[in-house]
């Protein structure tokens, strides 16, 4: 899990985010950019569901970055959404 969780890094590093959606998050996602790379979020997004809560990303690069996290670090994010 963590090599694919590095090898996600370093092709977001290389490459970027390709995320081109200009709207608002959609309804029970609790942002609406992304953590990582500010991007918006909204209908259609990449998601992960975290303890009742769905975060959205503007990528799939973005959303292994959110799994290569730990409990803690995704437990903060979510505190500071609410």
């Amino acid at each position: 899990m963590k090599l694919l969780a590095g090898i996600a890094c370093v092709a977001l590093l290389l490459g970027g985010c390709q995320s081109t959606s200009k709207s608002a998050a959609s309804p029970g996602m609790i942002n609406s950019t992304c953590p990582f790379s500010g991007g918006q979020v909204g209908p259609g997004a990449v998601t992960a569901d975290w303890k009742g809560e769905t975060v959205g990303f503007c990528c799939g690069g973005c959303a292994a970055r959110w799994h290569a996290w730990s409990d803690d670090q995704r437990d903060d994010y979510i505190a500071a959404q609410q």
